[in-house]
C-alpha cells in the first residue's frame, strides 16, 4: 500500500534515520485502521507535521525534545477528529516534550476546538446582529461576506471555534 507521502518527505525519512524511525513508530497504530481513507489521511498528516513542524522545531532549538511517538500519534488523532485545529496543533507542538498527553496540554492551554453548536450558535447570533450590513451583502449574493463572518466568529472564539461547525451554523441562520 502506498503511504501517500510526498517524495520530499520520503527522502527526509530515508536520509534522517531518526526521523524515519520516528515516523514509523508514530504511524504504526494507524496501519491497523480498517478505514483505508482515514488510515492514509492520518499517515499523510503525520508525515506533514514531522517534515515541517518537527523539523522546524529541531532547527530552531538545539535542545528540542521530540514528543514520544505515542503522544504524537495522539496529537494526529486529535487533529483527525477535529478536537484541535491545525493552528492549535502547531502551537501545541511547542509545548509537547517527551510523553506528555497532548490532550491534557491542549486543555490547559485552551487549544481544544469548540464544536458545541449551542454555544457557537449564541456567539454567531450576536455576530450577525452586530454585522447587519455584511449579512445584507451575503443575502445579495456576496459570497466573501460569509468568509468575513466566519473570520469574525474565529476572532471572537480566539481561534477555538471549529470553522466547519461555524460555517454550518452561519449558513443555517443566514438562510432564514
Amino acid at each position: 500500500m502506498s503511504l501517500g507521502i510526498t517524495a520530499e518527505a520520503a527522502e527526509i525519512f530515508l536520509t534522517n534515520l531518526m526521523l524515519g524511525d520516528y515516523f514509523e513508530a508514530v504511524t504504526a497504530p494507524f496501519k491497523s485502521d480498517k478505514d483505508l481513507s482515514a488510515q492514509a489521511g492520518k499517515i499523510k498528516l503525520a508525515s506533514n507535521y514531522i517534515t515541517s513542524d518537527i523539523v522546524a522545531h529541531m532547527k530552531a532549538k538545539q535542545d528540542f525534545t521530540l514528543p514520544s511517538a505515542g503522544s504524537f500519534t495522539e496529537l494526529i488523532n486529535m487533529i483527525s477528529l477535529g478536537k484541535i485545529s491545525s493552528r492549535g496543533a502547531k502551537e501545541l507542538l511547542a509545548y509537547m516534550h517527551g510523553d506528555e498527553s497532548p490532550e491534557k496540554i491542549a486543555n490547559e492551554k485552551g487549544l481544544i476546538q469548540k464544536s458545541d453548536e449551542g454555544e457557537l450558535k449564541a456567539m454567531i447570533e450576536k455576530i450577525l446582529g452586530e454585522n447587519e450590513t455584511v449579512v445584507a451583502e451575503y443575502k445579495q449574493g456576496k459570497e466573501s461576506a460569509l468568509q468575513y463572518l466566519v473570520g469574525q466568529a474565529m476572532k471572537v472564539s480566539k481561534g477555538a471555534g471549529n470553522p466547519v461547525v461555524i460555517k454550518k451554523i452561519l449558513l443555517e441562520l443566514l438562510s432564514k
